[in-house]
């Protein structure tokens, strides 16, 4: 998945453990009539969204939340 797609396209990743597809992003509205991201859904249902970076050692440092 690149930065300029899920910010500017539509972006769908086929998940390993459910073998199903899963938007992560719709901003060309092929799946609803406004554009939306998986951050929007995840909020939608009252999830948490945590936000981070992923170093080189493959280890994950989460931003402070605003």
């Amino acid at each position: 998945m690149s930065k300029q797609g899920y910010h500017h396209g539509t972006v769908l990743i086929t998940c390993p453990s459910c073998k199903n597809r899963h938007v992560m992003s719709d901003h060309l509205k092929i799946f609803s009539d406004t554009s939306t991201t998986v951050e929007d859904l995840m909020r939608q249902n009252g999830e948490r969204v945590k936000k981070g970076t992923l170093n080189t050692e493959g280890l994950i440092e989460f931003w402070d939340e605003k």
